[in-house]
């Protein structure tokens, strides 16, 4: 990051640091052990024998309570949709609360979980315990319940409460939406998109808030909800399982956003970035990169390059259309590499010079000039391929083979 400001200072606006995206894995202690729900059900809620029926009365007294408690409320119900970005769900939702606090709406999803299970074992057990069962521990898909909150401190949040046994929880926080509450607290005026702030009145007051965020301010805002949302238990139950949730810490991301003036230093930056990327890394790793592989289907569709260079780029820009903008530039530098000509055994690979050479129809702009001229001036590397003048006068050719076309 000082690197950065060093050669891009003039450009840049503002820079902060604060935690983005927090998710914190809560569990009752007391409740994790087959061991420990025997003790539980033996000891203080007596009942003897631990039936899978006991362990469902539990779970179906709980999704009566969820049902009961929105209704009354009008909270809405939905079923999370597959494929579908939750957030961007229940946008609306949260605009209906106006600013107040409370619970936006309540998404349901089945999910694989911690859960336990009952069952009778085969052979009768030596003491001969007529309510004898095994309690084991397991992963099950079984219904959760997602709570959309609106925290007066945190901002927006979310709950995921598990509706078996042990009934754990997860919380979900960002950073940004408490820095953001600050603010307005303080009277500080800002424009945020997202995860980032774009502008903002006092940087220094941006900075203060981001560090008022601290793991004590996180426990308190998950006990809080987390009391209000969980299964209710009896007063000697509670008494039993004391200390109650405890909370560790399963995602935690710290972001440092630098704010630029305007984008032409980005551009150009990261222009010059993929232009080294791929003089260095070669076409292979480049398509790692981006999450694609050279197969036989860019390989077959771009063999006709070979004898001309403008077909090759059109060729090139046609393929990149069959894929998302986000892949642009893997699909163009995977289609591009495998019209690379097979090398003699003795002569290095060249994909990378391939690459190079008509990467451009991704960026909208034209690197061809710079970068074929510092290729050309490598001594150990070939031609531009389309080139068929030269394609006779590689270097480490057989003078046989110069009158033939690459294989």
């Amino acid at each position: 990051m000082e690197r950065l400001s060093a050669v891009l200072g003039q450009a840049v606006q503002f820079v902060y640091t604060c935690w983005d995206r927090i998710v914190l894995s809560g569990y009752i202690e007391r409740l994790q052990r087959p061991e420990n729900l025997i003790y539980f059900f033996h000891e203080i809620v007596g009942i003897d024998a631990i039936e899978p029926a006991v362990l469902e009365q539990r779970s179906n007294a709980y999704k009566a309570w969820v049902r009961r408690i929105t209704l009354e409320r009008g909270i809405p119900v939905l079923g999370a949709p597959s494929g579908v970005r939750k957030e961007a769900l229940v946008e609306p939702y949260y605009r209906r609360l106006k600013g107040a606090e409370g619970v936006a709406c309540v998404l349901t999803s089945l999910e694989q979980g911690r859960t336990f299970v009952s069952y009778t074992p085969h052979r009768k057990p030596p003491s001969g315990d007529a309510d004898y069962r095994l309690i084991k521990a397991c992963r099950k898909r079984f219904l959760h319940y997602y709570w959309y909150i609106l925290d007066p401190v945190m901002g927006p949040m979310s709950i995921r409460v598990a509706s078996y046994f042990p009934f754990n929880v997860t919380c979900y926080l960002n950073g940004h939406s408490f820095v953001a509450e600050q603010l307005r607290g303080d009277g500080v005026r800002f424009r945020k998109a997202d995860n980032a702030f774009l502008t903002v009145a006092d940087v220094a007051a941006l900075q203060t808030a981001s560090d008022r965020l601290t793991s004590t301010l996180l426990l308190r805002r998950c006990n809080y909800w987390v009391r209000r949302l969980v299964p209710i238990f009896s007063p000697a139950e509670r008494d039993a399982l004391r200390p109650g949730y405890r909370y560790s810490m399963a995602q935690m991301e710290l972001a440092t956003d630098v704010i630029f003036k305007r984008a032409a230093p980005l551009k150009a930056m990261f222009r010059r970035a993929c232009e080294l990327g791929v003089l260095v890394g070669g076409a292979n790793r480049t398509t790692h990169l981006f999450g694609r592989r050279i197969n036989r289907h860019y390989r077959a569709s771009c063999r006709r390059c070979l004898t001309n260079a403008t077909l090759a780029t059109q060729c090139c820009a046609g393929t990149t259309k069959r894929h998302s903008p986000s892949s642009t530039s893997a699909a163009t530098s995977t289609a591009i590499a495998s019209c690379a000509p097979k090398p003699v055994p003795t002569t290095p690979t060249t994909s990378v010079l391939v690459v190079v050479s008509r990467t451009y129809p991704c960026s909208m702009t034209s690197w061809l000039p710079s970068i074929t001229d510092a290729l050309m001036s490598r001594p150990s590397c070939w031609p531009v391929p389309s080139i068929l003048a030269n394609l006779p006068h590689w270097p480490n050719r057989r003078s046989s083979d110069s009158a033939a076309s690459p294989a």
